[in-house]
């Protein structure tokens, strides 16, 4: 997991492991922790997170999905996701995720 390959590489220098890939929250805890670790520049990646829907269910995840959509587009807008990113993670980890266009998954 994450946290057992920040628990090898805080051992330090070369015990168990030289570095860490891993999500900057994950990773930006561990050190608020008090662990002895620092970030390198900038994340190599980002994650973009999704629910999942049933398309085989008897209800319409289509218009389930409009709708899910329709309202994280509003949070985006009015700034409501930036605004809990930046309480809970003490960063905006949205913004990008704002300019990604869902009709390219192919749903």
């Amino acid at each position: 997991t994450d946290t057992s390959a920040l628990q090898d590489l805080a051992l330090g220098d070369g015990v168990r492991l030289d570095a860490v890939l891993t999500a900057l929250p994950t990773g930006q805890a561990f050190i608020d922790g008090g662990n002895p670790l620092k970030q390198l520049g900038e994340p190599v990646y980002f994650e973009y997170l999704a629910p999942a829907i049933d398309r085989n269910s008897t209800l319409d995840p289509q218009s389930f999905l409009a709708a899910v959509t329709e309202q994280i587009q509003a949070m985006h807008t009015d700034g409501t996701l930036a605004a809990l990113s930046e309480q809970y993670y003490g960063s905006d980890l949205v913004s990008a995720a704002a300019t990604f266009d869902v009709t390219q998954l192919e749903q």
